[in-house]
């Protein structure tokens, strides 16, 4: 008779980047790269990408991401994007992660009257998108806006086109009175 194994594979599909730092989320976020998160990650004193536009997957492993502070200043050219991710386009699959404590940082710029969306996940999600297992935490601060503009605070999206949200937390969001 001879021997019985068992065997036990997982693989991943595709590229990944094996991230365990906030300078490599960074250069994945940046790449546009999948991302399986391998530890905690602290992003204190480390900048956090604004305005990316994400079609990718991060695969969380039940992993925190912690220390997230983002400013965030309108200007003539970034009119809009406010939000940890700019844009999940249609492709973006983020799944069993948290992001603790995040805080965002929001200044109109100098602008009269215009209209503002700011969101503490994505300020945009197209449809297909999925959020799967995540919970969120922070909030976001309101600093100088000039009288006549408008500004609308979000939790998870200013404009979701249809995306897939399946057992997320955004209770712990705290968020400026819109004007």
């Amino acid at each position: 008779a001879g021997v019985t194994t068992t065997v036990y594979a997982c693989f991943m599909q595709g590229e990944w980047a094996m991230v365990s730092t906030a300078d490599e989320f960074n250069l994945a976020i940046a790449g546009k790269k999948n991302i399986y998160l391998t530890a905690d990650i602290d992003f204190t004193g480390k900048n956090w990408s604004k305005g990316i536009q994400y079609g990718g997957e991060i695969a969380g492993n039940g992993f925190k991401l912690t220390g997230i502070t983002l400013n965030i200043e309108a200007s003539k050219s970034y009119k809009d994007n406010f939000g940890l991710f700019g844009s999940l386009t249609s492709t973006a699959n983020l799944h069993d992660f948290t992001i603790e404590n995040a805080q965002i940082s929001f200044t109109d710029g100098g602008f009269m009257s215009v209209e503002y969306k700011v969101a503490m996940l994505a300020w945009k999600m197209e449809a297909g998108a999925k959020l799967t297992n995540i919970t969120v935490s922070g909030g976001i601060t309101q600093g100088k806006v000039e009288t006549g503009s408008v500004v609308e605070y979000y939790a998870i999206s200013a404009k979701d086109e249809g995306a897939v949200i399946t057992n997320c937390n955004f209770d712990d969001v705290t968020l400026p009175e819109n004007n």
